[in-house]
Formats: structure tokens, C-alpha cells, sequence
């Protein structure tokens, strides 16, 4: 009887060390980005920084930057992208 307790709780306890990894581990983690959508997600954000800027009246970033059209990934590494933005009115 005592050694139907130790296998009964060996099982047990081997299904609570497994649980975990099965439930929280997955192998889709979805394509990475190519560079027109990272220039799309930056140019978003871009879009964020005016609103708060012009919510602020802090006047760092005024409206012509939502309609910048010189945009080029800058630097792209394994894990991030660096989208620089090019404001032409802001240097007439």
C-alpha cells in the first residue's frame, strides 16, 4: 500500500512540475517585421508624440510632422528598428 502512495505521488507531482510548461509555452510567435511596417508603427507613434505635443502646448513638435514623406529605417537590428523621420517645412 505504501508503494501505491509513492507512485501515486510521484505521478502527481511530476504532472504539477509539467502543467506549467505546457501551459504557458507556445510556438507561434508571429513573423518579425519587414521594414514598411516598422516605418507604418513609427510613423504612428510619430502621429501620438504631435497629439501630446500640441495637448502640452509645448510647441516641440507641430503639425507638419504628421505629414512628413521622408521616412527611412535609419539602423535595423536583430530585435529593433531605427526610423528617422525627415521634416522639410521645419527647415524652410
Amino acid at each position: 500500500m505504501r508503494i501505491f502512495i509513492n507512485i501515486t505521488m510521484f505521478c502527481f507531482l511530476g504532472l504539477v512540475m509539467l502543467v506549467p510548461n505546457t501551459a504557458f509555452s507556445h510556438g507561434d510567435h508571429g513573423e518579425p517585421l519587414n521594414d514598411g511596417q516598422a516605418i507604418i508603427v513609427a510613423a504612428k507613434y510619430l502621429e501620438v508624440m504631435v497629439e501630446k505635443s500640441k495637448v502640452n502646448n509645448d510647441g516641440k513638435l507641430n503639425e507638419s510632422w504628421t505629414k512628413v514623406t521622408d521616412k527611412k529605417i535609419f539602423k535595423k537590428g536583430l530585435q529593433y528598428f531605427i526610423v528617422s523621420f525627415n521634416n522639410v517645412k521645419e527647415l524652410e
